[in-house]
C-alpha cells in the first residue's frame, strides 16, 4: 500500500480482493471512513466484481468436451471417408470437365 496521502486504483483493488495485510486493511478502512467519494468508489467496483462473478457463475457446463468427441477412433475414421471420397469426387470432375472441354 502506498505511504503517501493517495491512494491509487491499485491499492483499491487490493482491499476489495482481500489482498492486504491487516495493518494496511485497518489503514484503507479509516482512510474510506474519511473520504466519501473513495468510499463510493470502492462500492462501485465491489458492485462490479459482484456482477462479473454472477454473470459468470451461471455459465453452464458443456455436455461434452469437443475435443474427446473429435479425436475418437471413429470420428476419425469417419473424416477419413469423407475426405477419400471428396478426393476421388475432385478427380471425377475435373476428368469429366478436361475430356468435355478437348
Amino acid at each position: 500500500m502506498n505511504n503517501g496521502n493517495e491512494t491509487s486504483f491499485e491499492d483499491l483493488n487490493f482491499f476489495i480482493d482481500g489482498e492486504l495485510t491487516r495493518s494496511d486493511r485497518l489503514k484503507m478502512l479509516e482512510i474510506l471512513d474519511n473520504n466519501d467519494t473513495l468510499s463510493k468508489t470502492v462500492n462501485e467496483l465491489q458492485r462490479n466484481d459482484e456482477l462479473i462473478y454472477l454473470s459468470y457463475n451461471n455459465i453452464p457446463e458443456p455436455q461434452y468436451d469437443p475435443y474427446i468427441v473429435a479425436t475418437q477412433k471413429h470420428t476419425r475414421l469417419l473424416n477419413t471417408i469423407y475426405a477419400g471420397i471428396l478426393i476421388i469426387l475432385s478427380f471425377t470432375i475435373g476428368w469429366q470437365t478436361k475430356a468435355f472441354l478437348m
